[in-house]
């Protein structure tokens, strides 16, 4: 018997979701960058407010999008604790 492979599917606002996230410095550049090499986003950058709720934060912006082969992968420009030092 040979194995059959699946492919999972989930959609990135679905809770619990899996998927990648990279950080980069300057979200509107690298959506930018991305439309440029034919990767369309799943929606513009979404910045996080104080009226989301958070502590801190805000300003952090985030955009999604799917790789080739259906993957999810999220953009990250972290601001205030979300951002790495160094």
């Amino acid at each position: 018997m040979e194995p059959k492979s699946t492919k999972v599917n989930y959609s990135n606002e679905q809770i619990s979701a899996m998927h990648l996230c990279f950080e980069v410095d300057d979200i509107e550049a690298a959506v930018a960058r991305m439309k440029e090499i034919g990767i369309e986003p799943e929606g513009e950058p979404i910045y996080f407010e104080e009226s989301d709720g958070l502590k801190a934060g805000f300003g952090t912006g985030v955009v999604y999008f799917k790789d080739p082969d259906g993957t999810n992968l999220e953009l990250i420009a972290p601001k205030g604790p979300f951002k790495r030092e160094g």
